[in-house]
């Protein structure tokens, strides 16, 4: 008796131990395979963003995508980062008439505080020490502020500034800003006045270069990056008549201009957005694509292939070479060798209903370009932002 009881008690223990063991096989046999699939999946597999998937993203509708900017964050009006930190962005906003902000993150656009103060007019314009990491200027309707803490705390900036009589403020009146790469204690702003003004005390008081109020307008301007060299697109009217609107470029502080030879037929009438790196200049006129390789005393036309029929809206390249061209609903272009284009987004197919506006490549990392992006339908509210870490292979909405 006892003897069989100690048969069905071995019997118990070895029916068991076999079903522990057949359990841990089933579960070893199923990571294994899932571990095999993942290993056998191409590199990048899974990174790219579908068009199905960019509207909810872009909505923030999903319950899986955090709201990073508050609904009434506004449109986005520039772009500005940390020359030697890539996790520092800024983000300037516009959320109605009369009122600015300036938006942070330090984790590469995953996340985002607001760091603005309280009364700013309008934001037209950001713009970061590249020799101060922690020192950020602000164009507003009613100063120029800076911090130099990272926008803990901000300083207005008024002497100087005081717009001509008719020009009233919070009207978006700075609308650019650079800070000389040689030396940065020297900036330069425009205004809706049309005219360009210089600081060489890091933004304290500021006097005029170059003014075209009630003589011309200026369209667009560039500082030329490890230059102090400034393209503008501006025409003269008046005594002082220019031959003829185009791209003019000083040397000298805005001493002097002297007019490139880029000729474009729509010029007077189109949109111009300019993008520079060490050995280029680039400038878009409506939808055509202009670079120069020689400071601006040549210029030749890349934009064969891009669409014609829209107007570009944003401009970048990074230290490569690659330049990227937005187009508002037709999307985003880059082109790697400056001749043929692809689209980098969407990859196929329409934008899913929103559109690109500025791009802006990180100095910190050339990888990296971001754009703003906007609904149609809330166009003067919404604020989206659009990041590529892969240089324009897949982009992600991060705002």
């Amino acid at each position: 008796m006892r003897s069989q009881k100690r048969r069905m008690r071995r019997t118990t223990f070895v029916m068991a131990l076999a079903g522990i063991l057949l359990g841990v096989f089933a579960i070893t046999a199923v990571a294994t395979t899932a571990n095999s699939a993942r290993l056998s999946r191409p590199l990048g597999a899974g990174r790219r963003e579908t068009a199905a998937a960019l509207p909810a993203a872009a909505a923030r509708s999903s319950a899986n995508v955090p709201r990073l900017l508050p609904a009434d964050a506004g449109l986005v009006s520039s772009f500005a980062f940390n020359p030697t930190d890539p996790n520092v962005v800024y983000v300037g906003t516009i959320p109605g008439t009369n009122k600015g902000r300036v938006y942070k993150s330090t984790d590469g656009g995953e996340h985002w505080r607001l760091i603005s103060g309280r009364g700013w007019t309008w934001l037209g314009a950001l713009a970061a020490d590249p020799e101060r990491p922690r020192t950020l200027y602000a164009g507003t309707g009613n100063a120029v502020y800076k911090t130099i803490n990272g926008g803990r705390t901000w300083r207005a900036s008024k002497r100087g500034l005081l717009p001509p009589p008719g020009i009233n403020r919070g009207e978006g009146w700075v609308d650019w800003l650079a800070v000389d790469p040689t030396n940065s204690d020297v900036l330069y702003e425009h205004d809706y006045a049309n005219t360009i003004r210089k600081s060489i005390d890091g933004g304290n008081s500021w006097k005029p270069v170059l003014s075209l109020w009630q003589r011309g307008g200026i369209k667009a301007l560039k500082m030329a990056p490890y230059t102090p060299a400034i393209y503008a697109a501006f025409y003269v009217s008046g005594p002082k008549r220019a031959s003829e609107p185009g791209i003019y470029k000083t040397t000298t502080g805005g001493k002097t201009w002297k007019r490139t030879p880029l000729r474009d037929p729509d010029y007077a009438k189109a949109n111009v957005v300019f993008a520079a790196n060490r050995g280029a200049i680039y400038v878009a006129v409506g939808a055509r694509v202009y670079s120069s390789t020689n400071a601006g005393q040549s210029w030749q036309f890349i934009g064969k292939g891009l669409p014609q029929h829209a107007v570009v809206t944003g401009l970048a390249v990074d230290a490569s070479g690659t330049v990227y061209a937005a187009f508002g609903l037709d999307g985003i272009y880059e082109s790697a060798d400056g001749h043929t284009w692809a689209k980098s987004w969407p990859h196929s197919g329409p934008t899913p209903g929103l559109g690109a506006g500025m791009l802006a490549v990180d100095p910190a990392r050339q990888t990296t370009v971001y754009a703003s992006a906007y609904y149609p339908s809330d166009r003067s509210t919404a604020t989206h932002i659009l990041r590529s870490t892969d240089s324009g292979f897949t982009w992600t909405v991060v705002g």
